[in-house]
């Protein structure tokens, strides 16, 4: 490194203003070695840069000199060009063909700027960018939209087309995304902060800012081989109006999925599974905050005996309490309170339970014992009593006035107050969670939120004979099967060169030994228990996973309801308008049927509930129960009357019912 360490020099910048003026070649050949001494500056500059990059990235550049581009203008084909570019320009590359991305800085006067990003994906790489956008848009809207990210390098630039890509819908949460044909990142600097000494960091800290999107292109189904785009392509409009430059931006060539070791996707597919069984236990946040009310215990207490604290008790006349025995029996009484105040809570949740499973359905109490706010005020009390009995256990006969712990003490009586708050809107959180249209709307919305990310065309597939895959893959245990990975299945079988067939419906309870999919040729038994890994059986059913289980949950509550035991008509017909506001949605969304790879051959066949099914799976088995109830009849024909489709299923259920009305009233 030179004396400078990256350091930017005035006359580097004084230089390249001096040859914007007078930018020909005898006036250039007359200060040539002012050009070398710039020129010098900037190789230190870019081999600074690279080094510091190193530091938490892997840089493929060489070196400053092999990053810079040449200052002259290629002049063959435009005579009117002037024969030198006024400023200097570098590009990095990162290691390929595991990491993706490349970053682009650009010194001149008065428009230095720097960028990072993807300048001209390929068709094949932007198609499966954009399929990836389609199936998991969030992870990408929250690493767009990180803090470090948006601080240092701003808003995602780049061209965008003016409709939705061929193929994909028009109605998509993502379609800004969606429509992106560049993804850019680019932030100017003023000529004062370029010759700050600070430079070389900020660049170094902005560049930083864009890993994890960096690291999301080169995970997964993103890896692949890349190369370079051919030199001379042309900068982005959004470059070349401020520097006329010429970047060198990485290309993704074409992503080839990295093969993993089987035992490692194996380990992946097991931790994801698990990790959301994990979090969606009810013990879940409430060990969370038992262990945050433990930290803060510990911490208090420590600080309550050490001398800032006593200091402090000191100077607080009103925190001086100096008789253990008060504390203790502060201490005790609020433990014995928030024990009672937890009993009585949780029974009163035991009993409402027990009614709504008694009138609605037990297949709900996983959903009302697995409410987060329910989990958060068991935490807050278990929490509350873990505190007092480590606060307890501090205090002694013999202890000092200054060794009581009065501070813990008088939180622990703040942390008592927000239990009893919490008690309070709990009985009223509780009466109100178990209302029946409380319940169903719930039930609704998640099933709604899971078609929208299942059911993406807004036409329906085409109606393809599938052809026969003769080879079969058996579970090794039994389960219900919901669904797959789509993106690690489709990495599987793309680096396999295999096509699979899933064999069952969404929902499916299959026994051990059974065939769960079928194979275009025989695989080998380690790639069955890959390819098996990433089609987890679950223990129980979720909405999330299967739309199909939120139609149900729906039938079983209005058929509950219709009851001769509980004869409510009135639930019936509230789950009625919640399943027909989802068959409205299925009616003009669809699921894929074939997922193919980027060379356009069909992948993964995939089964899914048809309309028709949805339909009878539903409104028969209610129908069955109501239809000797003249509400039920006649909110069933107006409903009918509005669900705009042409489906057999429909029809014959619109001519029983007014058939029914018809003869009964």
């Amino acid at each position: 490194m030179k004396g400078n360490s990256g350091i930017i020099q005035k006359n580097t910048l004084t230089f390249l203003r001096d040859l914007d003026k007078h930018n020909d070649r005898d006036w250039f050949l007359a200060h040539k070695e002012r050009y070398q001494a710039a020129l010098e500056n900037m190789r230190d500059f870019a081999d600074t840069l690279i080094e510091r990059m190193n530091r938490h990235d892997r840089i493929e550049t060489a070196s400053g000199k092999a990053s810079l581009q040449r200052i002259y203008n290629d002049q063959r084909f435009h005579k009117d060009r002037p024969p030198y570019n006024p400023r200097f320009g570098g590009g990095l590359s990162r290691v390929k063909p595991a990491l993706r991305g490349g970053y682009y800085f650009s010194i001149k006067p008065g428009a230095s700027f720097i960028a990072c990003g993807f300048f001209g994906p390929e068709a094949e790489d932007l198609k499966r960018i954009r399929t990836d956008m389609l199936y998991d848009h969030i992870t990408w809207e929250r690493l767009l939209k990180g803090k470090n990210l948006r601080k240092h390098l701003g808003e995602l630039q780049g061209k965008q087309l003016k409709t939705a890509p061929r193929g994909f819908p028009k109605d998509h949460e993502a379609i800004e995304l969606l429509r992106h044909t560049q993804f850019l990142f680019r932030h100017s600097f003023i000529d004062k902060e370029v010759l700050a000494p600070g430079f070389m960091e900020a660049v170094n800290t902005s560049f930083k800012s864009v890993r994890p999107l960096f690291d999301h292109f080169s995970s997964g189904a993103h890896h692949g081989c890349e190369r370079k785009s051919t030199v001379n392509h042309s900068c982005p409009d959004l470059l070349r109006a401020q520097a006329g430059c010429s970047a060198v931006f990485t290309s993704s060539r074409s992503l080839v999925p990295i093969h993993h070791t089987p035992m490692l996707k194996t380990i992946r597919t097991w931790t994801r599974t698990h990790l959301h069984k994990v979090v969606d236990s009810i013990a879940f946040y409430p060990a969370l905050m038992v262990l945050l009310y433990i930290s803060v215990a510990t911490s208090m207490i420590w600080f309550d005996l050490s001398g800032p604290g006593v200091k402090l008790k000191g100077n607080l006349g009103w925190m001086s309490l100096t008789d253990a025995s008060a504390a203790r029996a502060i201490i005790s009484t609020i433990a014995g309170g928030i024990i009672t105040l937890t009993v009585f809570s949780f029974s009163m949740v035991m009993i409402v339970l027990n009614q709504a499973a008694s009138q609605l359905s037990n297949r709900l109490l996983d959903r009302m014992i697995g409410n987060r706010f329910q989990q958060l005020v068991l935490g807050a009390y278990i929490g509350t009593i873990v505190y007092a009995l480590l606060l307890l256990s501090t205090i002694r006969e013999h202890d000092t006035g200054s060794s009581v712990p009065a501070l813990s003490t008088y939180l622990l009586i703040l942390a008592a107050i927000v239990d009893i708050i919490l008690f309070i809107y709990f009985l009223h959180f509780i009466t109100q969670e178990v209302k029946y249209e409380v319940i169903i709307a719930k039930i609704h919305g998640e099933a709604m939120t899971s078609m929208r990310r299942h059911c993406l065309l807004d036409h329906a597939p085409e109606d393809t004979p599938l052809p026969t895959l003769p080879f079969e893959v058996l579970t090794t245990s039994a389960g219900v099967y919901e669904n797959f990975d789509t993106k690690g299945l489709m990495a599987f079988c793309g680096g396999n060169d295999l096509s699979v067939q899933c064999k069952h419906l969404p929902g499916t309870f299959l026994l051990k030994g059974i065939p769960v999919v079928s194979t275009e040729r025989p695989i080998d038994q380690n790639l069955q228990e890959e390819l098996l890994a990433y089609i987890p059986l679950a223990k129980t059913e979720s909405v999330e996973a299967n739309y199909a289980f939120g139609f149900r949950q729906l039938t079983e509550i209005a058929m509950k309801a219709l009851s001769p035991g509980i004869n409510d008509p009135g639930t019936a017909m509230l789950s009625l308008r919640a399943l027909f506001q989802l068959f409205t949605y299925r009616l003009q969304h669809h699921p894929e049927a074939h997922l193919r790879g980027s060379d356009g051959r069909l992948r993964i066949a995939v089964r899914s509930w048809t309309f028709d099914q949805l339909f009878k799976g539903t409104i028969h088995a209610i129908w069955d129960y109501g239809k000797g109830d003249r509400s039920i009849r006649h909110e069933l024909q107006g409903l009918l009357l509005q669900l705009r489709t042409d489906s057999e299923a429909v029809k014959d259920m619109r001519d029983r019912v007014d058939k029914a009305i018809a003869e009964a009233g």
